[in-house]
């Protein structure tokens, strides 16, 4: 078998995709043939003459959609292939899931929930389908595609793409939404079977041409799609499991709403979360009634606030009905007289700068009012609480509120990318957010709100630490610690408690402010850097577009192009005034030019040593103002020289060198440019100081050395035991997609490694320039590392760079969320 070079596995690739999309045509016929036979056969065996009827107007409508469907599907597919979509939105790495992110339910309405949930269902139904061929083929599509490791996200065939993509053409040909739902319904699952035979003949093909199938890196996920998700999975998966969810559909209202019991444990769901089977079924019906199932309609209802309104319905209900004193009594163990909690810890901040101090006050604020005592054998555990809790909770945006913080937490303090110490304190977190769930039960849905900006502080700002004995990471933990252990033990009965312990780690985390007037400095230089390096390419376009810069020597119109266009650039951002030529620097080129050809200035010897002083002069002034390194401005200005000595002495004369060779045509000189790679932006000494600059050379200087013999990548340290060879995130990002840019793969606040000297260092993206040719980087001591854009590209391609955290770990968290209420969601009809 021959070994494949890089083009014809390329080519392999195309003619792989080309194949796919215009099977598109026959693909649709086929699921057009399935759904209208599983059509006729609903519609044949239904009893009820309105679902008959909704079934053969389905089947009308499929019937004169057909022919569309057929013919739009190849070119959409054509476009979905190629990173694009029929609809225009971009489906790229991971983009092709059926996942919503908590953020868009907000937004949704009911039917845009169900046509999510029926989305959810292809997908699902694809995928189980392709599970056993779909490997082998994305190890061998991958190989294709020049990867050294399988990234089943690199593959565009991948189920996905084709469901969302046949999704996009149900919405765009018109046909009410019902209708679309119901052929989706069962296009998902043939889709799977037509897909399957699809992945069986391509990879027959590829090992025919002699693919060599790329290998699979095991790594463990650490975001939503990792041991977070696995454990919203598993606790969802459970509680789905108890309630029946598992089984046949039911119908939305009968499981909406299921009263909690004051007997009712956290310990069952514990035990539950771990998927044992053990139990009889009634204690299996006993855990159904202790949560309620949370579905994504449900979390919709929730975020939208129509389930606030239901609250003040049962409130008012329960009042009307003699429950007051139920309910006042509930309120009472929940409040306490503001005087003594909040205000009084905001004059303690101003009073006192030292956090501890602080906490020590607002603890003992805490005990003068102290909570109401948990049940009886139950301590101050959590787990009694949670029962208190759910078994006071008034109505479902309560119930919910509680279960969406659950999860939540199970999530982040689940989140292999905290450290261990950061995960305990999450954990100690969650008393005060549930009792905010019960008086603000969608706090979590608010990116301001104070308990949840406290999360993403604490999160974030923890993943500038690879080590939990770091003495930073310990001067970050000590007043996080006292905060949380605070709120912990104090009655919520507002936000304000949260706002405070907020500010006041803020102003714990004082050296921000310095670390920000750093930053500040740095952006400052990196801005400046920016404009000068776009005005100094304007200008190094018209150099090139004089006539005489043909006749140029090669090294002068070098130096013109480069260091000269960034003094005219740097002279005329300067300038206030509005000046054509500000500082004359435009005006010294045709005498740069003219004196640099020897036999042209030896027919004018006056005018050249008229000339000499001023021009010496004008280029030294120019070359200060942006602080040209001397060594660079001595080697150019000794040429200069040379070939200035060489004019004066006579024609003929010994000792006489050609120095640098003018080009003569236009046309040699494009050439001769278009060989030469893209200049990248420069950065005087003091910008680079500034901002931590790394220019390429140190870059490939300190990858070189981060190398072993065999050229693997560099072994950065696990962020915990035992973590050594796991991906954080994402894993490496070993070759960027064609068209991805930094900003797309790389999103401002990731957290990254890269090799700066002998060791890799940990730091954050903290800024990129508005054209996105510079970014800067801080690390947890406020140090910054700035790149430009071709510096980044290479650490990306060459494994140089680790991406660590690219998504707020709330963001996933609360995602996570989502996506367990999408998995209980398939087996119900809502």
């Amino acid at each position: 078998m021959h070994t494949p070079t890089p083009d014809f596995n390329t080519s392999l690739f195309s003619a792989c995709i080309l194949e796919a999309a215009a099977g598109g045509n026959h693909l649709m016929e086929a699921l057009v043939a399935s759904t209208r036979q599983a059509l006729q056969d609903h519609a044949a065996m239904s009893r009820d003459s309105v679902a008959q009827a909704a079934f053969r107007e389905s089947l009308r409508l499929l019937n004169k959609h057909e022919a569309s469907l057929c013919s739009q599907y190849p070119a959409a597919l054509v476009a979905a292939f190629n990173g694009g979509s029929p609809g225009g939105a971009k489906i790229g790495a991971g983009s092709g899931s059926s996942s919503i992110s908590f953020d868009e339910l907000e937004l949704m309405d009911d039917s845009q929930v169900q046509e999510s949930v029926e989305l959810a269902r292809a997908q699902q139904a694809a995928q189980l389908a392709t599970e056993a061929p779909l490997a082998p083929f994305n190890a061998l599509i991958c190989s294709a595609q020049g990867l050294k490791t399988v990234q089943p996200d690199r593959n565009p065939l991948r189920p996905e793409v084709f469901v969302r993509t046949l999704h996009t053409l149900l919405k765009q040909s018109g046909a009410p939404a019902a209708d679309r739902m119901r052929w989706l319904q069962y296009m998902g699952a043939a889709l799977g079977h037509e897909l399957a035979d699809l992945y069986v003949s391509m990879t027959i093909r590829l090992r025919e041409a002699g693919v060599v199938a790329a290998g699979y890196v095991v790594t463990q996920g650490t975001g939503a799609g990792g041991s977070l998700g696995q454990a919203a999975a598993q606790a969802a998966t459970a509680r789905a499991f108890a309630a029946g969810a598992a089984q046949a559909p039911v119908r939305a209202q009968e499981a909406l709403y299921v009263p909690a019991t004051a007997g009712s444990s956290a310990a069952g769901s514990a035990t539950a979360s771990q998927g044992t089977a053990e139990g009889s079924a009634a204690a299996a019906a006993a855990s159904s009634r202790e949560q309620v199932i949370l579905t994504v309609n449900q979390l919709r209802r929730l975020l939208s606030g129509e389930l606030d309104e239901a609250r003040s319905r049962v409130a008012s209900e329960a009042s009307g009905a003699g429950g007051t004193n139920t309910k006042a009594g509930f309120e009472a163990s929940l409040r306490v007289d503001s005087q003594h909690t909040v205000p009084a810890a905001f004059e303690a901040l101003q009073e006192m700068k030292q956090v501890d101090h602080v906490m020590r006050r607002l603890q003992a604020q805490t005990k003068a009012s102290p909570l109401p005592a948990v049940p009886a054998g139950t301590e101050t555990s959590l787990a009694g609480l949670r029962q208190q809790l759910r078994a006071n909770a008034r109505g479902l945006g309560q119930q919910l509120g509680l279960e969406v913080v659950n999860l939540m937490v199970e999530n982040i303090a689940g989140d292999k990318r905290l450290l261990a110490p950061v995960q305990q304190v999450v954990r100690e977190l969650e008393p005060a957010l549930l009792r905010l769930a019960l008086i603000d039960p969608r706090f979590f849905s608010d990116k301001m709100h104070p308990a949840r900006r406290l999360l993403e502080q604490m999160t974030q700002r923890s993943l500038a630490w690879q080590d939990a004995s770091a003495p930073a990471f310990q001067a970050f933990m000590e007043p996080l610690t006292q905060a949380v252990q605070a709120l912990a033990n104090m009655p919520i009965e507002s936000v304000e408690p949260f706002d405070f312990a907020l500010k006041t780690l803020t102003h714990a985390w004082s050296d921000q402010h310095r670390e920000k007037r750093h930053r500040e400095t740095a952006v400052k230089s990196l801005l400046q850097a920016e404009q000068r390096n776009i005005l100094a390419d304007k200008i190094s376009r018209e150099i090139r577009a004089r006539e005489d810069g043909q006749m140029a020597p090669h090294d002068i119109l070098l130096f013109l192009l480069g260091p000269w266009a960034q003094v005219m650039a740097q002279a005329r951002l300067a300038d206030r005034a509005g000046m054509a030529d500000p500082g004359g620097y435009g005006a010294v080129i045709n005498d740069l030019i003219w004196s640099g050809q020897p036999e042209l200035a030896r027919n004018s010897i006056p005018r050249l040593t008229r000339i000499i002083p001023g021009l010496l002069s004008t280029l030294r002034e120019g070359l200060a103002s942006i602080d040209y390194p001397q060594n660079e401005l001595s080697r150019f200005f000794n040429e200069l020289m040379e070939l200035h000595q060489q004019a004066l002495r006579p024609a003929g004369a010994s000792g006489l060198t050609q120095l640098s060779t003018p080009v003569s045509t236009r046309a040699e000189l494009e050439a001769k440019f278009a060989e030469r790679p893209q200049e990248e932006p420069w950065l005087a000494p003091a910008e680079a100081k500034d901002s931590g600059f790394m220019d390429t050379g140190m870059l490939d200087e300190s990858l070189e050395a981060a190398l072993d013999h065999n050229g693997q990548k560099p072994d950065f340290a696990p962020t915990q035991p035992g973590f050594g060879d796991t991906g954080p995130t994402s894993g490496w990002r070993q070759t960027a997609a064609p068209t991805a840019t930094p900003e797309d793969l790389i999103p401002a606040g990731s957290w990254v490694e890269f090799v700066v000297g002998n060791r890799a260092t940990r730091t954050q993206l903290t800024w990129a320039s508005p054209h996105g040719t510079l970014f800067m980087f801080t690390n947890a001591e406020g140090a910054t590392h700035s790149m430009t854009r071709r510096s980044m590209d290479k650490l990306l391609s060459e494994g140089g760079l680790r991406i660590i955290s690219d998504h707020a770990v709330v963001d996933e968290a609360l995602d996570a969320v989502a996506e367990a209420a999408m998995r209980n969601s398939l087996d119900i009809a809502l």
